[in-house]
């Protein structure tokens, strides 16, 4: 099923991308980066790559809080990967303690561009 859902945004983003339109991809990225960036260059598009993080407690919380909270164990599990790959290191946002508006603020930087 991810394979297949990774097919499908890469084929819309390709779509997208080819009719001149930004494209966001909202989306846990474990092992994909690779063809995102290959999508990015064959268009010519600037890649900007942030991986949104936050607390445990927090993420468990709120995950019970919108009613997923069977997700905490793989919640938990991709925190930790993501968060050791060395690709991720400079593109780490913990908004455990920022409010929307500060978070948003914070994604407004050519920092996170690949």
């Amino acid at each position: 099923m991810l394979r297949f859902n990774w097919e499908c945004i890469l084929s819309t983003a390709h779509s997208a991308l080819s009719l001149g339109a930004d494209v966001i991809i909202d989306y846990v990225v474990e092992d994909e980066l690779p063809q995102i960036q290959a999508l990015a260059r064959h268009h010519g598009a600037t890649l900007h790559y942030i991986v949104l993080t936050a607390d445990k407690a927090i993420l468990q919380a709120r995950l019970q809080q919108r009613g997923d909270g069977w997700l905490t164990e793989r919640s938990l599990f991709l925190k930790n990967k993501l968060e050791s790959l060395p690709e991720n290191q400079k593109h780490l946002l913990d908004i455990t303690t920022l409010s929307i508006e500060a978070a948003l603020a914070r994604l407004q930087t050519d920092s996170y561009i690949l």
